[in-house]
């Protein structure tokens, strides 16, 4: 039992030597599955903008979704919505997040689709911020 499977795989499909680790040569498997659980309770989990970052990265140094798509451990579809987000308006992704005055990702990608204008696109997430009830914000403005 290890962790890290997809790290180790993706610094093996770019070359990336020596990779870091830690190895426990004598551990229980007990030992190992709560070190596992540790890690992956305590490890803060990546942001949008990380993640599209990672498969933007990613996709210029293998030239291939598919093979982003692996080294991420996630989809195709799911690698082209990392991309895509990479497109919406850097003062447009400032707004997403969690909370009172944010929105999510993929509001950000819908607004900055529907206005390519930049002033408009903010215009309009900052109203949609506001709102509590969002459904259906979109097909009203």
């Amino acid at each position: 039992m290890f962790s890290g499977q997809r790290r180790l795989e993706a610094c093996e499909m770019i070359n990336y030597s020596p990779i870091p680790c830690f190895v426990f040569k004598k551990i229980s498997l007990r030992n190992a599955q709560i070190l596992s659980l540790s890690e992956n309770l305590y490890r803060e989990g990546m942001t949008i903008d990380d993640l599209s970052d990672a498969a933007d990265k990613l996709l210029h140094a293998f030239k291939d979704i598919e093979k982003v798509a692996r080294a991420l451990g996630v989809t195709v579809p799911t690698v082209k919505g990392y991309l895509d987000y990479k497109a919406v308006f850097p003062s447009l992704r400032t707004m997403v997040g969690r909370g009172k005055g944010k929105i999510s990702a993929q509001q950000a990608k819908d607004i900055y689709v529907k206005f390519p204008d930049e002033k408009r696109a903010l215009a309009a997430a900052r109203e949609l911020a506001k709102i509590t009830d969002r459904k259906g914000f979109l097909e009203i403005i």
